[in-house]
């Protein structure tokens, strides 16, 4: 049973209005999806009837957040290692500059497909902003 896409729509929306700046930017950070609705799980099974039971919700929550999802593994591994070649290119710059740009142009590269991972998760973020600027113009025609 598929859920109608503007019901979809309408669950993603609930879970980014209700999400905090803080939270949502530290699953960001971790690469998670599951975490930003997991912590609202009694509130969407409250609000939405037809997340009745535990094994609902993950399947109905997954498919809804999976245009979202990045390869959290490989995210994670190229982060790291990014990290670590710029540590490494700043060590050794003045004193060994054949090797430094070698590390750069290798980090680079891995930084290009780092980039191609992370655009699902982009659009997830630009849609986080957009609801935010909304609430926040909302609020502000209130006051």
């Amino acid at each position: 049973m598929n859920m109608d896409p503007e019901r979809q729509k309408e669950i993603l929306e609930y879970v980014l209005r209700n999400t905090s700046v803080s939270v949502f930017n530290a699953n960001i950070k971790s690469f998670s999806t599951q975490r930003l609705y997991y912590n609202l799980k009694r509130d969407i099974m409250r609000t939405f009837p037809e997340l009745d039971s535990d094994l609902e919700f993950a399947i109905r929550m997954a498919e809804i957040f999976r245009p979202y999802t990045c390869d959290e593994v490989t995210c994670k591994e190229n982060d790291s290692k990014l990290n670590r070649m710029l540590h490494t290119y700043k060590g050794i710059r003045r004193a060994h500059p054949g090797k430094a740009l070698e590390i750069a142009r290798e980090h680079d590269a891995i930084a290009v497909i780092q980039n191609k991972l992370l655009e699902p998760q982009n659009r997830l973020i630009k849609l986080y902003k957009k609801i935010r600027r909304a609430q926040l113009k909302e609020l502000k025609t209130q006051n």
